[in-house]
């Protein structure tokens, strides 16, 4: 129940603050700035954890790391992210460097904005998290075959939900250096296996480069996708089926029976 309120950190060559196991800590109108590190804030097993207010510009890789709730029993972890500021994230990692990194189970990001972003926005991993009434302009600026709100690779994600947020010039930038995208930039993907998603609300204005759509689904069943809108995408939706073959070796790499024994030793 520890909370800090105004503080500033900047100038920092690593992490900037880490906190574990921590229930009910509050970071309230806090700035940081030009933070090094993989994270700027690190936060692990912080269940009622909030981060309200302030915001975080300027950082090599990662702004938040966030890990809160139970996969195993689907405990939530009640963790909140909300009305934050997100600029220049990953200045010095321009891939795989979200501004949030949300692992668990069970919590929440909502009116946030995220601006100038070189790679994901948001990267989700685990289940029943919302995405709610954030804006995400001019994301994902260099990262190609990626997402603004990007999940992957485990089938035992499920539950999460993406809604009414806007997504605008998603892969858009003004350095002339920036290299149209290989395969495709969208604002919201689900890569290889991920299902029981529900997407609805959403606003997408420029929000499609390349083969994918606004929304980009690879491989996974039972999405919900309802009630959104596009604007000057050139796809509204693309979706990649898997058939019976694929799916079958999949089930059959090591990688993913790793990942499902994992999760059954939780």
């Amino acid at each position: 129940n520890l909370t800090l309120r105004n503080a500033t950190f900047a100038g920092i060559r690593g992490t900037a603050l880490k906190a574990l196991h921590c229930p009910g800590l509050r970071l309230v109108d806090c700035t940081f700035a030009e933070i090094g590190g993989s994270s700027a804030i690190e936060l692990v097993d912080c269940p009622g954890l909030s981060i309200e207010g302030g915001s975080v510009s300027d950082v090599s890789e990662r702004a938040v790391q966030l890990l809160a709730g139970d996969r195993k029993s689907l405990e939530p972890g009640r963790a909140q992210i909300r009305n934050v500021r997100f600029r220049n994230i990953g200045v010095i990692a321009h891939t795989y460097a979200p501004a949030i990194l949300l692992e668990g189970c069970g919590n929440t990001v909502e009116g946030c904005s995220f601006r100038e972003t070189p790679s994901s926005a948001i990267r989700l991993e685990g289940n029943n998290h919302s995405v709610l009434s954030n804006s995400f302009v001019n994301c994902l600026q260099r990262s190609d075959d990626q997402g603004v709100i990007d999940i992957w690779g485990d089938p035992s994600y499920r539950g999460n939900r993406i809604s009414s947020n806007l997504f605008r010039d998603v892969g858009h930038s003004s350095e002339e250096s920036a290299a149209p995208p290989a395969l495709g930039r969208c604002a919201i993907r689900l890569d290889d296996l991920i299902g029981y998603t529900q997407i609805d609300g959403n606003r997408f204005e420029r929000a499609s480069q390349g083969r994918f759509g606004a929304i980009q689904i690879n491989g996974g069943g039972h999405n919900t996708i309802t009630g959104n809108s596009y604007l000057e995408c050139p796809i509204a939706i693309s979706i990649q089926r898997w058939n019976a073959d694929r799916w079958d070796r999949t089930f059959r790499e090591p990688r993913t029976r790793d990942i499902l024994c994992k999760q059954i030793s939780l």
